[in-house]
This record gives C-alpha cells, structure tokens and sequence, in this order.
C-alpha cells in the first residue's frame, strides 16, 4: 500500500484492457515509447519483431498520466530507454510477476473458470477488446469487413483472417453474424440466389 506496484498493475491492465496489447508488449514498452503529449505507444517488440504505433484514446491518457508522474515522483526522471511499467523494488516488471499479481486478483474479484473452458487470463483482456469493438461496430451498422483490416494493423496481425478467428471462436459474435446472415437470407429469392 502507498507503493508504485499497485498503479503499475492497475495502470498495466488497463492499458492492455483498452488497446488490446500482448503482455510482452506491454511490458516491453519503454518511457521513450510511451508519448503522452501525442497520445501514441510505440510497441517495438510486438509479435515476430514487428513494430507499430498505437494511438490512445484520450480517456486513457489521464490515468497514464497519473502513473508517469507517481513513477516519476518515487523513482526519479526516467531515461527514454527505462521500462515503463516498474516497480519500486524493480526497473522492469517480469512477465512472470504480472502474470502472479493477475491470478492474485482474478481470485480476489471471484473470476473464476465456472461456465468457461478455463478461468480468465491476461491474455483475455486483448481478446476482451476484439470482440468489444467488433460488437460496437456491429451495433452502430458499419461496415465491419472494411474495418477488420485497420484492426488487424492496430493488433499488430500480419492477416486479417487472424482477426476473423474472433468471429468463430467467440459465441456473441457468432450469434451477430447468425442474425445478419438470417436478414440477408431474408432477402433471397424463393428457390435461393
């Protein structure tokens, strides 16, 4: 209590919450990655080296805002080159401690694998943010197959029928693609196309 681990955690899930970033992305952001005067994370180290920018959505700059300064305040100014995400007892939060602290708080909030295949994983979070913005898409009427690309770019995927294994794999976005095919079927001649 009153230490920099509980912002760095709560500001770290967050973030991975809202942007839908990979763990080791997350992690490996350093304090020259993260620009918050430009809202924009640069994530050197995603999935098979590939780099890309990811903008932040206004909302989460101010509690990213809160967590630099903190950081600052009990650790000093922060070179471009320093871990991001720290602790007070150390300058660079493992995988293996954040995964810790996840499963000690997935316990504390009750999350559980009842009515899953298995309990909630970091991991979650990045998929959590897929299908919520795939739903939102849905619900505001666009046209999803043209914005699945830009999400594809966004998640850091090399193809976009990455992006699609949501679609299947996730029973409220089947349940979506089941009423529009319905609609659409609706709307075919008798005796078919």
């Amino acid at each position: 209590a009153g230490g920099l681990r509980p912002h760095s955690y709560a500001t770290l899930f967050a973030l991975m919450a809202c942007t839908g970033l990979r763990i080791s992305e997350a992690l490996a952001l350093t304090c020259g990655d993260v620009d918050l005067d430009s809202g924009m994370l640069t994530v050197r180290a995603g999935k098979r080296g590939r780099m890309r920018l990811i903008p932040l959505h206004p909302t989460a700059l101010p509690p990213m805002r809160d967590y630099a300064d903190g950081r600052e305040r009990r650790c000093g100014p922060p070179g471009d080159g320093d871990a991001f995400f720290r602790t007070d007892r150390s300058d660079r939060v493992s995988c293996s401690a954040a995964s810790s602290t996840f499963i000690v708080l997935r316990r504390q909030l009750g999350w559980t694998a009842a009515g899953r295949t298995r309990a909630p994983r970091m991991h979650d979070l990045r998929h959590r943010m897929v299908v919520r913005r795939i739903q939102a898409w849905h619900a505001q009427g666009a046209d999803v197959d043209r914005k699945i690309a830009v999400l594809a770019t966004y998640l850091g995927h090399v193809e976009v029928r990455d992006v699609y294994w949501y679609m299947s794999a996730v029973p409220e976005l089947l349940g979506i693609i089941a009423d529009r095919f319905q609609g659409f079927a609706a709307h075919l001649p008798a005796g078919g196309p």
